[in-house]
């Protein structure tokens, strides 16, 4: 938090002018007794770790661990966060009067403080007199985003930490668009945040609250099913078993839910002691399916019933993982960018524009490409995110399917159907709930992947990255070896050539505006034969974490398609390839 003064940075008269500052804004009578205890005893390194590190406002809003101070999720930061979006709201509006009618969607999932920080946002956006459409219960990430646009609200906001580690929350927020928000609206919002006047200068009520009904999740769950269904029309007889978690979060009623409408030869079997939101998710602390472990409860399930795939929501139900059964009978977790060719594959059969339009991120796997080509379709490539991928979507009329290898996917909503301008994770659930029973079974299911990659060739996907020591150094390290790698290149085995390199710090305004300037690299490289079924195609991209100082690299190798090996098998064999391009474009 910006706060007046012109003590030297560090001094104790420094301290006084921050802690006065919060204190006016925190709401929490044991802090700010705290913070007094500190200056009385001078302990200026505990104030630094309290004080000196806020929260940034990033991607889409906040995340962070909850806890007291300026770098943690809490009531004061809600606070800030809230009253900052509801001034940049009404400063946008063209009246009072206009003003007054404006709108915001709120919602929360099922973490331990979730439903207060809901509630104080509300109070706080009801303070400023804007109307406010406020969930009673935890609910989907998704459906706020689909009611954005459905009440034609002016933003939308859940409190949620996604997949984070279960100390964590967090503060996301969607424009009028019912799209996760870019600048302005983020630069905007982050800087209303430092011009916060005191608590007693704030009016918090509830006269403006209004509570989501039944009858708005029940228009949620019907464009889903009328999406799903335009995605798959046609459904085998038969009966099916399909193993679900949503790993404590709050996904498994709406997926019953769907499921019961939509898909009712299918049995669910649960993972029990997943199946109820619990945000202290005591069988596992970090929720993210990609998790290694995440999913072990998930196969035990889907083995014990025989089932024919395995799904997994992540707590906020954005996101959704897929096991399939492989040729020996276990279990497998497909990754994004197999899931995201499925179902690519799936609208680009089912959708009736003459050159219907796929979107997804620069570093998801190029076999979108190559399936566009052969379908007549065309692929927009987006920065990463759905932020940028969601707003390539809006602007093409013949847009179908969107997603990124993160597990995130969007489809195009059913004609006359509003949408979710964002990643779903129940429908994503609902069409590869249709796709299992369109197909007939689990296995039909994957000969569906198999034949791609027979027609199209074997895609692999893979992660790396070179972790450096924290501080000044290694970041001048990091800024070394991207610019060695701009100006010479990989240090590649004689076998590699690079037949395409790009530089995305470069002529960004001949790109559009969600495919912008970002400190990211790539190379496209073909492979001399040397053997059957080797990579003969890789594309490399490399970047700075925003988070941590590594830099990571993402490689995608293509090879020939062996009906003699096992899908798995075959992903092992490309990924051997991996630690070599890594030691290449490391320089190692």
């Amino acid at each position: 938090m910006n706060t007046p003064g012109v003590a030297a940075p560090g001094s104790l008269e420094h301290w006084h002018s921050i802690v006065d500052h919060w204190s006016e804004r925190e709401p929490e009578a044991a802090f700010v007794a705290e913070l007094r205890h500190l200056l009385a005893t001078g302990d200026v390194q505990r104030l630094d770790e309290y004080l000196g590190h806020p929260l940034e406002f990033g991607t889409a809003g906040l995340r962070g661990p909850v806890g007291w101070g300026s770098g943690c999720m809490n009531e004061a930061m809600v606070t800030r966060v809230t009253w900052a979006l509801g001034q940049f709201l009404r400063s946008r509006a063209e009246s009072a009067v206009e003003s007054s009618r404006l709108r915001v969607v709120v919602g929360f999932d099922a973490r331990p403080d979730s439903a207060r920080f809901a509630s104080v946002c509300a109070e706080i956006l009801s303070g400023l007199g804007l109307v406010v459409s406020l969930s009673e219960a935890p609910v989907p990430t998704p459906l706020v985003a689909y009611l954005v646009r459905a009440l034609h609200a002016q933003a939308g906001v859940v409190v949620t930490a996604s997949h984070n580690p279960r100390g964590d929350n967090g503060f996301k927020v969607y424009d009028d668009q019912g799209v996760q928000i870019i600048s302005p609206w983020d630069s905007g919002i982050a800087q209303l945040m430092n011009e916060m006047p005191t608590l007693r200068a704030l009016e918090r009520h509830a006269l403006y609250v209004e509570t989501i009904s039944r009858e708005h999740e029940e228009a949620y769950l019907t464009q889903l099913q009328a999406t799903a269904y335009a995605t798959v029309p046609q459904l085998c007889d038969g009966k099916w078993r399909v193993a679900y978690t949503p790993l404590h979060g709050v996904g498994c009623s709406w997926v019953e839910r769907s499921f019961k409408q939509s898909l009712p030869q299918v049995e669910l079997c649960l993972v029990g002691e997943q199946a109820q939101p619990d945000g202290a998710f005591p069988t596992t602390p970090f929720p993210n399916p990609e998790e290694s472990g995440t999913l072990d409860r998930l196969l035990r399930v889907a083995a014990e019933h025989d089932c024919d795939v395995a799904l997994a929501n992540d707590p906020d139900a954005d996101r959704l993982a897929v096991c399939l059964r492989e040729e020996k009978g276990g279990f497998f977790p497909i990754s994004g960018d197999a899931l995201g060719l499925l179902f690519a594959d799936a609208c680009l059969k089912s959708t009736s524009h003459p050159a219907p339009v796929l979107v997804s991120t620069i570093v998801s796997s190029p076999a979108l490409d190559a399936l566009a080509e052969r379908r007549g379709a065309v692929v927009e490539r987006t920065l990463t995110g759905f932020k940028w991928i969601c707003r390539a979507a809006l602007q093409a009329p013949q847009f179908v399917f969107a997603y990124e290898e993160a597990l995130g996917y969007c489809f195009a909503p059913a004609r006359g159907q509003t949408g979710v301008m964002d990643k779903d994770g129940l429908c994503a659930a609902t069409v590869l709930g249709r796709m299992l029973a369109a197909a007939g079974s689990g296995a039909a299911l994957l000969e569906q992947l198999l034949g791609l990659y027979a027609e199209l060739g074997l895609f692999g996907s893979f992660g790396a990255s070179l972790r450096l020591d924290r501080g000044p150094a290694p970041l001048a390290q990091m800024g070394q070896l991207l610019q060695h790698l701009r100006s010479q290149g990989p240090r590649l085995e004689a076998d590699w050539s690079i037949t395409h390199y790009e530089d995305f710090m470069l002529d960004a305004e001949r790109r559009p505006s969600y495919l912008g300037q970002q400190d990211l690299l790539r190379f496209d490289l073909t492979r001399r034969a040397v053997g059957s079924f080797e990579p003969r195609a890789a594309r490399v991209l490399v970047r700075p974490s925003g988070t941590e100082p590594k830099l990571k690299l993402y490689v995608h190798l293509q090879s020939d398609w062996d009906d003699g090996l096992g899908y798995s098998s075959q992903l092992a064999r490309l990924q051997t390839y991996v630690a070599g391009l890594r030691d290449a474009f490391f320089m190692l």
